[in-house]
This record gives C-alpha cells, structure tokens and sequence, in this order.
C-alpha cells in the first residue's frame, strides 16, 4: 500500500501540453538514464494523495524543487514466459543501484525543521508513532534483539547533516501540516558519490516522507507509518507482484489471476481523468494513437509514467524484482498491500468510498492494521536473517534433555510446566 520520486541525475524532462501546475500528479514526463535509476525504484504512495488540490506538494525546507513522477519505463518486461515469479515481492539487489540494508538495521536521521505555532520539530512530530509502528512488526516476530532490522535514531544531529553520512542512514521528512503525500525509498537506493556536488544532501541517501494525515491508505497513521518501514527494507506493494494479474497487464499467460478485467477499475482513480486530458491535448498524436495511448493508460506502467498518471504508477504490476518462494495467492492481510479505496477519485457511487482494486469475487480488500506472519517470513527470506524460533521441546524425542525429562516425570507424575 504505500512508494517517492525524485528527480536523480541524467533524466531528460519532456514537456507536456496541457499541464496543470497544482499538482504534482500533473507534472511533465520524465525519463531516468537505466545508468542512474535514482530513485526511480522508489515506492511512491501518490495513490494515497488528495491529487486535485495543492497541498499535496512538498513545498518546504531543504527540497527546493517539486519532485517528478516515479520512473516506470525501468520497469520492462523481456516477454518471456519462462520466468519463474515468487511470491514476496521487492528489491533485487545488486550493490549499485539497489541496495538492502546490512542485517536489516536502519540508521534514522530526522530532518531539521519545525512546523506550526508550537514549532513542534519533525523529530517530535514523527518519532512517536514511527517507534509504534516499529512495535508493529516486532509484535509480529521482527525482533531486533539479535542485531537484525534494528531502528536505530540517530541523537547526533552533527553526524546527520554531514553529507559524508548521508548514503548511510534514511532521512525522514515530515509532509507537512495536512499535506497528504508519503513516499519512501525501497532499501538503501542507489549507491551515489558524496564527493559529487549535483548529488545533493537530500538524495545522496535513502529517504522516508511521512504525512499524519487520517484519510490516507489505511486510515491508520501507525499502520501507514509501518507500510512505509516495510518500502524501506526493501518491500514492493503486494497488489503490484505481476504474478497476481491477467496477461495483458503482466504480459504473461496465465488462466488464473486475481486482478484485471473485473477486479480493477482503472478510470476511477483520482487523476485518470487528468491524465486522459493530457492525451486529447497532446498536439504530438493522431486520432487513432491518442485511443491507443488511452487503452494504454490503465495497462502499462511506462505509459502510465509518460502521461504523469500517478494512480497507474500505484496499482499497475511491476515487471521487475526480487521475489521468493512461491505462494499460491496474495497476502489479503500484508501490510504492503492498498485497501479497495485507496487513491480513488468520488466517482463510481459519489462517495469517497470509490472502489479501485478486488479480490476476484469482488469482495473489498480491506485496510490492514499490522504487518502479517508472511510480511515478517518474507523479510528474513529477503535478507537471508535467521528465523526466530522458541528451540524444541523437552518432551520430544531428539531433544537433548528427552530422557531427563521422561525420569523427572516418572519421579513426580503430577510434575508439569503448570506446577
């Protein structure tokens, strides 16, 4: 349910006719050299924005510019239906552009700022509810007292603004008072050079931006907060995994899908309408290519990308990454995937309650309020950590203390754990 884009080096912006200025969701095109990628694996939740007004703009502080829609032209796929997907769904990492973080332990800086008449600071605002959502996952069976997936804040603010440091923690930013936007990059992101000045103190490193806004995906400011830790170890929305949709979304041939014809529904996205506009004014296109472009639209990402049509870039199936151990459905209760409502735009039945995505018999995917049992088994896959365990019982036969125990109870048959 909730991934930020941000403008990295050698991207090549083309215009586009017709742009409103309000919001990001409208900006021009944009297209990342496969040689960067910066942060165009990054999890941008823009479905969860309120995408016709202007407060979804980080506006403030050390972000100077408005940032561009997520690259999905990276996202490709070869065509071939040999591969073989897997059920959790993430990063893939190859040490350069995408990175996980050592034994799943985050270094976490906040940025200086603070925000409304009590000048509360992001700290402030944000470290509470982030160490619950925390909690979340550790209820869960992520336990970090063993030196893995450790959230670890860092107190010297020296060291966090020191731009040396700065590939080497994640940078969490407060969206602002009422601005509804959340985005975070997946892992690490790409290993850049601080000794390049064009790579700025902001994007030499991984980022988290963060809104308390209560209408935004699960309608649960901790559970959102937890979606976003699970973006930065390293986690794809669950609803994009390209195992769970119809061939001519995923571009594989299936017979079995759980999203596609009848489950998705596209045009009520908050910005479909927006991005269809775009395509009737483009002055670059026949008749005939803007219809294609349109049937498009609510298909392919990269089209979704070349149109600034957020809410696709949200919903439609990633073609590439990381995956493990096959699973025969998606996870209903992940933490990582968007309730039905998510990014809809009052249309559908004139409420703010428009469904976008179903399971296949039309029931709601409803919001989650934790991370699950296979959110946690999927990270310490991801990450190759150990799997917590309680040891094995004394009663059962292999246990070194089996025979011990059997005499002990012949002793004092009324003897027991309860005793």
């Amino acid at each position: 349910m909730f991934s930020f884009l941000v403008s990295g080096l050698g991207l090549v912006v083309f215009a586009v006719p017709g742009v409103n200025a309000g919001s990001r969701a409208w900006e021009s095109n944009v297209r990342y050299s496969r040689a960067v990628q910066h942060e165009a694996i990054q999890a941008r939740d823009l479905s969860f924005q309120s995408y016709g007004n202007n407060t979804d703009m980080i506006k403030s502080r050390s972000i100077s510019q408005y940032e561009p829609l997520p690259n999905a032209e990276y996202h490709y796929h070869n065509g071939s239906s040999q591969s073989i997907h897997k059920r959790w769904f993430g990063i893939e990492q190859d040490g350069v552009t995408q990175r996980l973080w050592p034994q799943g332990n985050i270094k976490v800086c906040f940025e200086q700022a603070v925000w409304g008449p009590d000048s509360k600071s992001t700290e402030d605002i944000l470290r509470g509810p982030l160490e619950e959502a925390r909690g979340l996952w550790r209820d869960k069976g992520l336990d970090d007292d063993e030196g893995w997936f450790k959230w670890d804040v860092q107190d010297d603010k020296t060291w966090c603004s020191d731009r040396y440091n700065r590939p080497s923690f994640l940078l969490v930013i407060y969206a602002g008072i009422g601005v509804a936007n959340m985005a975070t990059t997946p892992g690490m992101g790409p290993n850049l050079s601080p000794a390049n000045l064009d790579n700025t103190y902001e994007k030499l490193g991984p980022r988290m931006v963060l809104s308390d806004v209560l209408t935004m995906g699960h309608r649960n400011v901790v559970a959102n907060y937890a979606h976003e830790m699970g973006h930065s170890w390293g986690f794809h929305h669950e609803h994009q995994n390209p195992d769970w949709w119809a061939e001519s979304w995923s571009g594989e041939p299936r017979d079995d899908y759980f999203f596609g014809d009848g489950s998705f529904f596209c045009e009520r996205l908050a910005d479909y309408a927006a991005a269809t506009a775009r395509i009737d004014e483009s002055t670059f296109l026949t008749i005939s290519e803007k219809a294609k472009e349109k049937e498009l639209l609510c298909h392919s990402r990269k089209i979704a990308s070349d149109w600034s049509f957020a809410g696709g870039l949200n919903y439609l199936p990633v073609l590439l990454g990381g995956q493990w151990d096959k699973k025969k459905q998606p996870d209903w209760t992940s933490i990582m995937i968007y309730p039905s409502t998510a990014g809809n735009g009052n249309t559908g039945d004139g409420t703010d309650q428009a469904i976008l995505l179903t399971k296949p018999n039309g029931d709601v995917i409803k919001p989650v309020t934790r991370p699950s049992s296979l959110d946690i088994e999927g990270l310490r896959k991801m990450y190759g950590s150990p799997k917590k365990t309680i040891g094995q019982l004394l009663n059962k036969k292999g246990s070194a203390y089996f025979n011990t125990f059997k005499n002990v109870l012949k002793k004092d048959p009324d003897a027991g754990c309860l005793s």
